[in-house]
C-alpha cells in the first residue's frame, strides 16, 4: 500500500513538473466582433462628406518617404478632417527601406512593420519596387497602371475624389463602458455604423476594414540632407513618425458587409462592435486613433467612404 500511494505521488509531481514545462498560452486569435446586425431605415439618412483615404507605403530607411510624409500632412492640413492618412510598413518587403535601422552609430528602437501591411500590398495594393508610394481611395485612375502611385500624384488624385459623392456614411465610436461596466485598460471596444445613403454602382462585394493608428512616435528616419555641397543621407533621431500603421481590427482584406441575407439597399445599416486586445506595452494608448472605410475588393478596389476617431484614454 505504502509503495502504490509512493508511486502516486511521484506520478503527481511529474505531471505538474510537466505542466510547468508548457510554453505560455499566446493568443494567435484575430479581433472579435462582440456585435453584429443589420437593419433598414425606411427614410436614409444625408450623405456624409467625403473623407479621402491616403496609403503611404514607406519605410525608416527610405530617403525620400519624410518627403512623402510631408505631402500627406499638408494635404491633411490644408483639407481638415477629410484626409486620412494610413502609415505602411510592409513586414518582409523591401526590406533595404522597411527594415530597421542599425547602422553608422544610428538604430531603431522600435520596429514599425506589420504583417497585415505586407498583406495590404500583396493581396491589394501591390508590391512596389521602390519607395515612398502611395494609394488615393484605392482608384485605379485612368492614367495610371497601379493603384500605388509617386508621391508626386498625391495632390492632385486627392483633390479629385475630395469632389466624388459617397454612397456611404460611415460612423466610428469608442465604447468606454457597457451596461455600466468599464472596459478593461488593455482592451478597446469599437462601434462601427455603417449607412447605404444609395445603392453604390457595384454591391456585389462591399468591405469594412479598420486599421489602428499611432501618431508622435519619436525615433530614427534616413532622410536626404541638402544643407551640404552635395546632397546626401543622413539621419534624424529624433524624427516624428505620424500615421503608423499598428494593427489592422478586420481581415486584411476587409469585413464582407452585404452578405446574401442582407443586401444592400438605400437605407440599409450595419452595426459592429469589435473588440481588441493591447498587447505591445510600447505603444502610447494616448495617441492612438482608428481609420475605417467601406470599399469593393474584387476587380476594383476603390473606397467609397473613410472615416476616423480618436480614442479616448
Amino acid at each position: 500500500m505504502k509503495n502504490r500511494i509512493l508511486f502516486l505521488s511521484i506520478a503527481a509531481f511529474a505531471l505538474l513538473l510537466g505542466c510547468e514545462e508548457e510554453p505560455p498560452f499566446i493568443n494567435y486569435d484575430p479581433p472579435k466582433t462582440t456585435l453584429d446586425t443589420t437593419w433598414v431605415k425606411p427614410t436614409p439618412s444625408a450623405p456624409q462628406v467625403k473623407q479621402v483615404l491616403l496609403e503611404d507605403v514607406t519605410g525608416v530607411q527610405c530617403v525620400n518617404c519624410p518627403d512623402a510624409a510631408a505631402i500627406a500632412k499638408a494635404l491633411q492640413t490644408a483639407n481638415p478632417g477629410r484626409v486620412n492618412v494610413i502609415g505602411i510598413h510592409p513586414l518582409n518587403l523591401l526590406p533595404t527601406f522597411t527594415n530597421p535601422i542599425n547602422k553608422e552609430g544610428h538604430q531603431s528602437r522600435q520596429d514599425f512593420r506589420t504583417q497585415a501591411g505586407a498583406d495590404f500590398c500583396t493581396n491589394i495594393l501591390g508590391v512596389p519596387n521602390s519607395l515612398p508610394k502611395g494609394a488615393i481611395d484605392r482608384v485605379k485612375f485612368p492614367d495610371k497602371t497601379d493603384l500605388l502611385m509617386d508621391r508626386t500624384d498625391w495632390t492632385a488624385k486627392t483633390n479629385a475624389q475630395l469632389n466624388e459623392p459617397t454612397p456611404v456614411n460611415i460612423t466610428l465610436t469608442h465604447i468606454k463602458e457597457v451596461e455600466g461596466y468599464p472596459i478593461p485598460e488593455n482592451e478597446l471596444l469599437l462601434e462601427v455604423t455603417v449607412e447605404y445613403t444609395q445603392v453604390p454602382t457595384d454591391t456585389n462585394k462591399n468591405y469594412l476594414t479598420l486599421v489602428l493608428i499611432e501618431d508622435s512616435i519619436v525615433d530614427v528616419q534616413e532622410y536626404i540632407d541638402y544643407s551640404g555641397p552635395i546632397p546626401a543621407p543622413a539621419f534624424n533621431d529624433n524624427y516624428m513618425h505620424m500615421h503608423i500603421m499598428r494593427a489592422c481590427l478586420t481581415n486584411a482584406t476587409g469585413d464582407l458587409l452585404n452578405k446574401a441575407d442582407a443586401p444592400i439597399v438605400a437605407g440599409r445599416v450595419y452595426k459592429k462592435r469589435y473588440k481588441y486586445t493591447f498587447t505591445n506595452p510600447v505603444w502610447v494608448k494616448k495617441q492612438l486613433h482608428v481609420i475605417g472605410y467601406v470599399h469593393r475588393n474584387d476587380t476594383r478596389k476603390d473606397v467609397y467612404q473613410s472615416n476616423h476617431v480618436e480614442l479616448d484614454y
